[in-house]
């Protein structure tokens, strides 16, 4: 059974916006969410805590963004780009 800890929190300059990140055993995973409401989730399996980081500190910063509704095509798509450059 993997355990979560949580390594650090990422907010928006007017506190709206967080992002946590958690480490698993085996993985990184980072939560979104706009007025403390969890607009989405993100599991990172190959990706170290430096590339969670940056992902975290872009939704919170308003470069990544993300509608409630489709939250995870826009992160998936992020991602792929990401991986691509």
């Amino acid at each position: 059974m993997n355990s979560n800890t949580l390594i650090e929190t990422f907010y928006s300059k007017d506190g709206r916006k967080q992002s946590p990140i958690y480490q698993t055993d085996t993985t990184f995973y980072i939560e979104f969410y706009h007025d403390d409401v969890l607009i989405s989730a993100v599991e990172l399996k190959e990706h170290n805590i430096h590339y969670a980081q940056s992902i975290a500190e872009n939704f919170c910063n308003g470069i990544l963004k993300l509608d409630p509704w489709r939250a995870n095509e826009s992160i998936k798509s992020h991602l792929h780009k990401s991986c691509n450059q």
